[in-house]
């Protein structure tokens, strides 16, 4: 995590709905994240807003 306590590239996370993943793109101005779920689930990736998502 950076100094605003925002996940970073690399950093595994949760989503809104509980899925955990790991960050590999950070996009839109810092903005999206590119979610990874492939090593913890059977979910593929995803753009999700950075807000919506906690540090594992």
């Amino acid at each position: 995590m950076n100094e605003n306590n925002l996940p970073e590239i690399d950093d595994l996370v949760i989503d809104e709905d509980g899925n955990k993943g790991r960050i590999t793109q950070i996009v839109e101005e810092g903005e999206v994240a590119i979610v990874d779920y492939s090593e913890f689930s059977a979910l593929e990736e995803a753009e999700i807003e950075i807000w919506d998502l906690k540090k594992a």
